[in-house]
């Protein structure tokens, strides 16, 4: 069984994780407010008075030296004129200690959900092999929303002392709040 997961795990493209990723975010983004998930530019967020997280792109890390720089240019600018609704605008970034664990349990939950969606494969597995199979893709799919919300734990917001930076913390195994609900609470 575990040979045939690192089998799988190996066919896996970054792309694929990716995503998955990013189809995962949407679902538990939350509808408190818009959301924008991995802007490429400043155009992709609207410039109006309606409350907006951005979820940056995951490599867009808290300690990357370019975040401050693409975040200043989202508040700054809209298009090609001037932000003015700078204030309606809250950044989720992601935490550089997490990201390697998310993109890992992601991989092995492609590798299980390619298991026990593949007929032939399932064919040759014992019933033993089909329970621990089935429950290790629940576990891992509890696992991967979790890994996200605690992936994505720091908040900044613009302030006219220039950014500022919140850590959300690790969510309470358990809940699970949407990324809207948790940026509610600062």
């Amino acid at each position: 069984m575990n040979r045939i997961i690192l089998d799988k795990e190996e066919a896996i493209k970054e792309e694929e994780i990716k995503e998955e990723i990013k189809r995962r975010i949407e679902k538990i983004a939350g509808k408190d407010f818009e959301v924008y998930v991995w802007p490429t530019s400043n155009a992709d967020i609207p410039d109006n008075k309606k409350l907006k997280l951005v979820i940056l792109p995951l490599e867009l890390i808290v300690d990357n030296p370019n975040i401050d720089k693409f975040i200043q240019d989202i508040l700054t600018n809209y298009s090609t004129g001037y932000r003015t609704y700078k204030n309606t605008l809250m950044f989720l970034v992601s935490d550089p200690n997490e990201y390697d664990g998310l993109k890992e349990s992601v991989r092995r939950y492609l590798a299980l959900k390619t298991i026990t969606s593949d007929k032939e494969v399932w064919k040759t597995l014992t019933e033993a092999d089909k329970e621990r199979a089935n429950q290790w893709f629940k576990d891992k799919d509890s696992e991967v929303w979790f890994k996200i919300i605690s992936t994505y734990r720091y908040l900044i917001k613009g302030s006219k002392d220039g950014l500022k930076k919140f850590d959300l913390g690790i969510p309470t195994v358990g809940e699970k709040p949407s990324f809207t609900m948790r940026v509610n609470t600062i």
